[in-house]
């Protein structure tokens, strides 16, 4: 595929600079300076076009917005590599999660906290709205997409009173579209994960 091939050849620029990892690693638009070493590269353009031919881009990342998705699919790529080379496989794992992202029409936002007081003989309870009780198996929640840093956080909190082997996860969709690549609102996940919190408690209550 040609558009692969066009990032392709930026990495392997980048790769070529001589820069330190800390300098091909971050988040797009964060330092002006460390993203002008990369979008100065004779080859960033080209992957800008290639970007925007992608079927999907435009409709739901935007073509306003190739700029930033470029510079992130660098530093994600540096991101998994421990020397500032390219590598064939750390790439096409790469590319084929960002091909899939666009494919996907809709953002996914999760949350996840400690529940406490609580035992089940079930792993995993859906209390609707997105929201689930589940079993403490990281592996799993590892698929779900939660990075190992949160997981850690999740294991540093689990202690005191109450501490279960349980944890809350809270999701919520939206449609992908350019408007909402930037601007979408994680905070919902925990306005559901309390609502549904007060709906089951209440109901809870009514039984007694």
């Amino acid at each position: 595929m040609p558009e692969r091939n066009e990032l392709q050849a930026l990495v392997e620029e980048a790769a070529t600079k001589g820069l330190p990892l800390d300098r091909l690693r971050g988040v797009a638009f964060c330092d002006t300076e460390k993203d002008a070493q990369l979008t100065s590269l004779n080859s960033f353009r080209s992957a800008e076009q290639a970007v925007i031919r992608i079927p999907n881009f435009v409709a739901r990342i935007g073509a306003d917005n190739v700029t930033r998705t470029v510079l992130q699919f660098v530093y994600q790529y540096f991101a998994r590599v421990d020397n500032a080379r390219y590598e064939k496989a750390v790439f096409k794992t790469l590319w084929e999660d960002f091909t899939g992202e666009i494919d996907n029409p809709q953002w996914l936002t999760r949350g996840i906290a400690n529940v406490r007081y609580f035992t089940s003989e079930n792993q995993h309870l859906a209390l609707g709205d997105g929201i689930t009780i589940r079993g403490r198996n990281f592996a799993e929640l590892a698929s779900l997409g939660f990075s190992h840093a949160t997981l850690d956080r999740i294991s540093e909190d689990w202690s005191g009173f109450g501490a279960s082997s349980f944890v809350l996860v809270a999701e919520d969709s939206v449609l992908k579209a350019p408007d909402n690549v930037i601007t979408s609102d994680p905070s919902v996940v925990w306005t559901k994960a309390i609502r549904s919190y007060l709906i089951n408690h209440t109901k809870a209550r009514w039984r007694l």
